[in-house]
């Protein structure tokens, strides 16, 4: 025995929570007649669910910069709007979405909204971070005092923690004036290029130089094809772990993961043992 439903007009096959037929538009009727009202925010009109396809999230990430396609801030959420969720007929399609930031997503709703759906569109064929070839996360990392920095099984935790190479700092972790902490780091690509930057735990992202900037639960990556640029997990906000890392710096290759940390392929330290440096005052890292 089938559980199919099917349209009264069209005899199409309907979705399991569809109120309306996707071909005809013809709507379900209730016991009395009248056209059934979706009841489950998770699904369109038309059955369709809110949970989107991984390859189709990537696409809109691509296309609009990994930043609001208004202002060009991070984090973002996906917005659908040619057409409205409501009236999704069948899959998500990455060209009817874009991302907008939280602040801009709230103007979303309302009526009538602050920003609307033509707006969005309007924004979604020149996208801000594109526009700027910046995409920016006012509060990527919001870390307590005081702070480790841990790869592997290896922590450090100091007044201010300084990696250098050659001379010049790529990593830095210490306490600003206000009492929160600040963390700077940058990231170029072959050419010398800055592909990724942190200035006082405020992210800065070039599109142009990343393929893909990816946030699950407390997890966050920012990757270039295969390699990691930036893999953090912020479980813990008294603890910077850095699961991997691996840039370019001033033609240096520079690599950090749970095996340790290597420039041009040569070990510096390597994680394999538990050690742990605790210090009041600043800890420097001599690199390369």
């Amino acid at each position: 025995m089938s559980n199919t439903i099917n349209c009264t007009s069209c005899k199409s096959d309907l979705k399991p929570m569809a109120v309306a037929c996707p071909d005809c538009d013809t709507p379900l009727l209730d016991s009395s007649g009248a056209p059934l009202k979706q009841s489950d925010s998770d699904y369109s009109r038309y059955g369709v669910h809110r949970t989107i396809q991984d390859d189709v999230k990537k696409r809109v990430r691509e296309e609009c910069g990994f930043g609001c396609v208004i202002c060009g801030n991070m984090p973002t959420h996906y917005e659908h709007f040619d057409p409205p969720f409501k009236d999704l007929k069948h899959n998500h399609k990455a060209d009817g979405m874009a991302l907008l930031c939280t602040s801009c997503h709230e103007r979303t709703k309302g009526n009538p909204p602050e920003i609307d759906k033509a707006t969005v569109k309007f924004y979604r064929t020149n996208p801000d971070a594109k526009k700027k070839n910046s995409a920016k996360h006012p509060m990527f990392f919001l870390p307590r005092w005081p702070l480790t920095f841990k790869f592997g099984d290896v922590e450090f935790s100091g007044k201010r923690v300084n990696l250098y190479v050659t001379g010049q700092p790529v990593l830095s972790i210490y306490k600003l004036p206000n009492g929160t902490v600040g963390v700077d780091a940058i990231c170029q690509n072959k050419q010398g290029s800055t592909v990724v930057k942190i200035k006082e735990s405020v992210l800065e992202v070039r599109p142009s130089g990343v393929s893909d900037v990816v946030k699950v639960g407390t997890k966050f990556t920012i990757s270039n094809g295969k390699r990691k640029i930036l893999d953090l997990d912020k479980s813990n906000p008294h603890i910077m772990k850095v699961v991997g890392y691996e840039t370019y710096f001033m033609g240096n290759h520079i690599q950090i993961s749970a095996k340790g940390i290597f420039v041009n392929g040569e070990f510096q330290i390597l994680a394999g043992g538990s050690l742990q440096v605790n210090a009041t005052d600043d800890i420097n890292i001599q690199l390369g």
